[in-house]
């Protein structure tokens, strides 16, 4: 059922046993921690990072890189000066995993 947080319950001042492993894993990476939280609707925890691109891939079932899409984010990326979206990525054996952001990791890993 959802809980649908207020903003002053968002915070998470202490990480568990699982999120301190990850953060861990993040910096050994070569990454870093930027934020934790919790998510509104749901209430689960969620950490916000930084990671060197090069560790990031797609997931299996993303689709196909599309030129078109990719000259279009990169247009508006150099007109805002930008990262409009931030990707979200799951950790797996071979690094992190993006399920829906593959076009703008390839516009990133362009520049």
């Amino acid at each position: 059922e959802p809980t649908a947080l207020e903003a002053a319950a968002l915070p998470l001042t202490e990480l568990d046993e699982t999120l301190s492993e990850l953060a861990e894993t993040v910096t050994a990476d070569g990454g870093a921690v930027l934020a934790t939280y919790r998510e509104p609707l749901g209430g689960r925890s969620l950490m916000l990072v930084s990671l060197p691109i090069d560790i990031v891939g797609p997931t299996p079932f993303q689709r196909d890189v599309s030129n078109a899409h990719v000259r279009k984010l990169t247009r508006a990326m150099d007109k805002t000066r930008r990262f409009l979206d931030p990707i979200i990525v799951v950790r797996d054996p071979e690094g992190y995993a993006t399920p829906n952001g593959n076009h703008r990791l390839t516009v990133t890993g362009l520049r």
